[in-house]
C-alpha cells in the first residue's frame, strides 16, 4: 500500500470518527415550570381563609422526568425534557396562586396548619396523572372540600382533562398541561365559593 493511501484512509477514519462522535452526544436538558394562569376572579373574599392539603401526587410522578404514557401500562420518563423544581411544589404554588386569583381570600393556608388557624374549610387533592401521550397531554385529578374539624365532605369532584398538542413537541405540552392546572384551580375554586356562601 502507498504512503498516499494510508493517508487518505487514515484520514477517512479520522473523519467517520469524528461524526460518530458528533452524533452520540447527548441532547441538552431542557427545564420546566408549572406555573400560575391568570384566571378571571370569580368573587371576592377577603374573610375567607382556605386549607390547601394534605396534596398526593401518583408515585411514578414524583421525579424530576416528565412522563409520555404510551399505552394503559406503560410510560416512559424523558432524559432530557426534566422539570426546574419538584413536582409536588410545584402543584401547591400553582394552586395557591390561582386560587389567590379566583377568590381573593385572605389566606391560602398549605397543610398541615396550627389548631388555632381560623380555615373555613381545606381542599383535599389526588393527582393521577399529569403528563404528556403522543400527540397531547393528559391530567387527571380527584378533589374534596371539607370541613375542617367535621366529619362532612362538603363537596367532591374530578377534573379530567384530554387535550391534543399541537405541535407535538415537549414546550407545547407543558403549556398545556399549565392550563390543566388552571381548570383543576377553577373547579375547585367554584366549589369553595359555593360551600362557603352558603354558611
Amino acid at each position: 500500500m502507498s504512503i498516499g493511501r494510508a493517508l487518505v484512509g487514515a484520514v477517512l477514519a479520522v473523519a467517520v470518527g469524528g461524526c460518530a462522535l458528533l452524533l452520540d452526544r447527548p441532547q441538552p436538558a431542557r427545564y420546566y415550570l408549572l406555573t400560575a394562569v391568570a384566571n378571571q376572579r370569580l368573587s371576592s373574599r377577603p374573610d375567607l381563609i382556605i386549607g390547601l392539603g394534605p396534596i398526593r401526587i401518583a408515585s411514578y410522578l414524583d421525579r424530576p422526568s416528565l412522563m409520555t404514557r404510551l399505552d394503559a401500562n406503560r410510560v416512559q420518563p424523558s432524559n432530557v425534557d426534566l422539570w426546574a423544581a419538584p413536582l409536588p411544589q410545584s402543584v401547591t404554588a400553582v394552586l395557591v396562586e390561582n386560587l389567590q386569583s379566583l377568590l381573593g381570600p385572605r389566606q391560602v393556608i398549605i397543610y398541615p396548619w396550627y389548631r388555632t388557624a381560623k380555615v373555613a374549610c381545606h381542599v383535599r387533592l389526588d393527582i393521577r396523572n399529569l403528563e404528556r401521550r403522543p400527540g397531547g397531554i393528559t391530567f387527571a385529578a380527584r378533589w374534596s372540600v371539607e370541613e375542617l374539624g367535621g366529619d362532612g365532605t362538603l363537596r367532591r369532584g374530578t377534573t379530567d382533562v384530554d387535550h391534543a398538542v399541537t405541535p407535538d413537541t415537549p414546550d407545547a405540552a407543558a403549556a398545556a398541561l399549565r392550563e390543566a392546572m388552571g381548570q383543576l384551580s377553577e373547579d375547585i375554586a367554584r366549589a369553595v365559593d359555593e360551600v362557603t356562601a352558603a354558611r
